[in-house]
Formats: structure tokens, sequence, C-alpha cells
């Protein structure tokens, strides 16, 4: 009698977990990133990024959703890190990097950073390489985009 017991108890159990993991209550649905990934939502519009100032560690795997809200054509750029992605007007897309060292590097979009200051920062704590922490590394000259999201 007590095995048929706890087998209900295990029963209602496991059907409450079911119940919970799938959810309800008309949230919006998100897609979570591995464990130990730092998961960052980003709006590109036209002609700035929200938000304009990110954090993350260095060695800590990031992702970072975005979504172009604007009417143009943009990038989110980082040279340093060589984080690429170009998305079109009205167009959602992901990148994902690990930051390999500490620093301050600029995130910028290549068609507008220049003309209309599409630019924010990017502060990584920590010292995974061999860069000096707060240090800035400017752009590569004539760097140029290849497959994916990288340089």
């Amino acid at each position: 009698m007590s095995k048929a017991i706890l087998f209900g108890v295990l029963l209602v159990f496991a059907v409450g977990l079911v119940g919970a993991a799938c959810g309800g209550g008309g949230e919006e649905e998100t897609t979570n990133p591995p464990s130990g990934t730092e998961a960052i939502k980003m709006k590109v519009d036209d002609y700035f990024f929200e938000p304009k100032k990110l954090s993350l560690e260095a060695g800590k795997r990031a992702t970072i959703d975005l979504q172009n809200e604007g009417e143009e054509e943009h990038t989110f750029t980082i040279d340093e890190l060589r984080v690429n992605k170009d998305l079109q007007a009205g167009e959602k897309g992901t990148v994902s990097f690990t930051p390999d060292r500490g620093g301050s590097f600029v995130f910028y979009c290549q068609f507008h950073s220049t003309t209309n200051g599409m630019e924010g920062s990017l502060s990584v704590a920590g010292s995974q390489g061999g860069a000096a922490p707060g240090g800035t590394t400017p752009a590569p000259s004539g760097a140029t985009p290849g497959p994916g999201n990288l340089y």
C-alpha cells in the first residue's frame, strides 16, 4: 500500500513539474541561452542602440538578441572581438561571442557611426587574454566581413 501512495505522490509531483515548465499566463516566448551565458536584448533603430552601454566578463559567453526597429539597414560590429551582424530594416538577429580579454570596446553600425554617431561602449571585466584591462584597441584597417557574424 505504501508503494502505491509513494507512486501517486511522485506522479503528482512529475505532472506539476511538467505543468510549471510549460508555463501559460500569456508571457512572451523567449529563447534561453545555455547556462553560463550572458543574455542581452538590444534595440537597433535609426540611428541608435539601446542600451548604449554593455558590461560583460572576459571568458563568459554572451548572446545578444538584436532587433532592428528602424527603416534603415544597420550592423552591430565590434572589430576587436571579431563580431559583425548585418540587419535589414525590421529584421531580428543574434550574435554570440566570448570576450577573450578585459578592456573597453566600441560597438557601432558600419553605415552610420561616423555620419550619425551610431555607436556604444562595451566594458569587459577580467583578463582572460593578453590585453591590458581598460585598454581600447583601434579598429583594424581594411577589415572585411567573413561568413556569419565574424570577420
